[in-house]
């Protein structure tokens, strides 16, 4: 199994989901910013928030 350095978030993750697929990655972290991640680790985008506990709920599809 490959490491592979997700760099970027500043602080403490608070949470981490998956897509269906594997093929995205979404984090919170105590910075209250959400991002995110392509598998392979390549950062696509960065929201900022004022609420920093978002829930495993972010990439389920509805």
């Amino acid at each position: 199994m490959n490491s592979i350095t997700y760099q970027g978030i500043k602080g403490f993750v608070l949470g981490v989901d998956f897509s269906a697929d594997g093929q995205w990655i979404i984090s919170s972290s105590i910075d209250r910013t959400v991002k995110l991640w392509k598998q392979d680790g390549t950062l696509v985008r960065t929201i900022n928030t004022t609420y920093c506990n978002h829930t495993k709920r972010s990439l389920q599809p509805r």
